[in-house]
């Protein structure tokens, strides 16, 4: 049975450069809507694919944000976990669109990068 869409959230998912102290930056090198994302269960987590069409270009060893955002007002909240392995850090979208940072939760994400 498919979720009804009250069980679905809408997002936007951008790559974006960073800034010198390693916030993200304004500009977006690719971005894509993801729509209809169901909703997890707390403590529990929903796999998606962001398909990047045109990807951006990035360069090995730089540092990029991947920046996440609801879409008609759905707000992207990450739970607390004991997760490690993430090397990047959680900010939070403030006011005049600064970056806030957030200690204690993650998004785990992985990439793939493929040569054009």
């Amino acid at each position: 049975m498919a979720p009804s869409s009250a069980d679905t959230d809408d997002y936007l998912i951008e790559i974006r450069n960073t800034t010198r102290k390693g916030k993200p930056g304004t500009t977006v090198l690719a971005s894509t809507q993801v729509n209809n994302i169901v909703k997890p269960q707390t403590g529990q987590t929903t796999t998606l694919i962001a398909d990047f069409t045109p990807g951006a270009r990035v360069a090995k060893g730089m540092r990029y944000a991947l920046v996440i955002t609801g879409v008609r007002g759905v707000t992207a909240t990450p739970q607390a976990n004991s997760e490690t392995g993430c090397a990047g850090a959680l900010f939070k979208g403030g006011n005049g669109g600064k970056f806030i940072k957030v200690t204690g939760y993650y998004i785990v994400f992985a990439t793939a990068v493929t040569k054009s």
